[in-house]
Formats: structure tokens, sequence, C-alpha cells
């Protein structure tokens, strides 16, 4: 009898401990990944500190879960200079999609708002930055 309610306290413990409050996810898929694997930076301040890193699937999928007690921000790449940012909440079940293998700029985000936001903040600044190349090499010529 006690090892019956031993092993039921054990599963429900388990399940618990998977549903988890503070638990985040972020998974998705990248069409012809660059490389082997994909890392996970937690940026503090400014400065970004590798977290963990995963092998993507042959089908070219991958997923990272880890605790987050408060909303922080992350990065997810190949490498420190070519990355793509998001605002991971605790709870958050991200989904990332990468149409090839430049991560950036045709990524798409689901499960996160705050990380569709940076998206779109990425995306703008991105084009503003274009335009004001634009307007430096006509300055210059003129």
């Amino acid at each position: 009898m006690l090892r019956k309610v031993f092993l039921f306290t054990l599963v429900a413990a388990l399940i618990a401990g998977c549903n988890s409050k503070d638990s985040v996810t972020i998974s998705g898929s990248v069409t012809n990944p660059k490389g082997e694997y994909l890392k996970l930076w937690r940026v503090d301040v400014n400065v970004p500190n590798l977290t963990d890193s995963v092998k993507v699937s042959s089908k070219g999928t991958f997923k990272f879960r880890f605790r987050a007690s408060d909303p922080e921000f992350y990065q997810i790449g190949y490498s420190p200079s070519e990355f793509v940012t998001l605002l991971v909440n605790p709870g958050d079940q991200v989904l990332l999609r990468f149409p090839s293998a430049n991560l950036f700029p045709d990524y798409s985000v689901e499960g996160s708002p705050d990380s569709e936001m940076i998206r779109n903040l990425e995306t703008r600044l991105a084009g503003t930055r274009k335009k004001l190349d634009s307007l430096r090499i006509v300055y210059e010529a003129a």
C-alpha cells in the first residue's frame, strides 16, 4: 500500500513539474540550416551569456526548454553576430520558423506577443537603416 502511495505521489510530482508556470519552450524549424547547432544566449544588460545549444535535427527542427521566473531577453542563432532577439515571459511556448538558412529578416514567431513586437521593431529598424544608407550614398555623391 505504501509503495502505491509513493508511486502515485512521484508520478503526480513529475506531471506537475512538466507543466510549471515558469517553464519556457522555444521550438521551431530552419530550412537548410547553416550550422549543425543553434545556440541560446540570455542577455544580461547588453552582454549575451551562452545558456544552451541544441543540435538541429535532420528535418531542420529544434527545441529549447528552460525555466524563467521573470521576462527576459534571449538571442537564438548560429553565432553572437547572427541571431534573432526574443523577449520571453514565464510560461511562453514560442514557435519560430526560419524559411531560409539566414535567420533574419524572414522569420516568424508565434506564442510570444513580446517577441512578435521585437521582430516588428527589428524589421522596421532594418528598413530605416537601408533608407539611411541610400540617403548617405546620394549625399556623398552630391
